[in-house]
């Protein structure tokens, strides 16, 4: 299971990796914009397996190309993404194109 299915809530059940909620996941994301938090502790803080660092990565790769402008608004795209996402109104390709996976 990668990253963008336990955003996506596609968790397979016991045993399996929690899911992460949208707004936890853009809280973070926001700490690691705002330099409260460093992207090893938010691998850290949602017990991200390796697979799941891969997805994050990209994801921090595609968040360090953005202008200023952009990253100034990047924690609350994805944090919309991400609802939508969860609640099943856009599919995880979709969601991984608008947060550069």
């Amino acid at each position: 299971m990668a990253l963008i299915d336990r955003l996506a809530f596609d968790n397979p059940g016991p045993g399996g990796a929690e899911n992460i909620a949208s707004h936890t996941f853009a809280a973070g994301a926001w700490f690691i914009h705002q330099g409260l938090k460093t992207v090893a502790e938010i691998k850290t803080m949602f017990n991200m397996s390796t697979e799941d660092e891969v997805q994050m990565d990209l994801l921090v790769a595609h968040y360090q190309g953005l202008s200023a402008s952009d990253k100034e608004l990047f924690p609350e795209l994805l944090e919309r993404t991400l609802i939508f996402l969860s609640n099943g109104l856009i599919t995880k390709s979709e969601a991984k194109s608008l947060m550069g996976m």
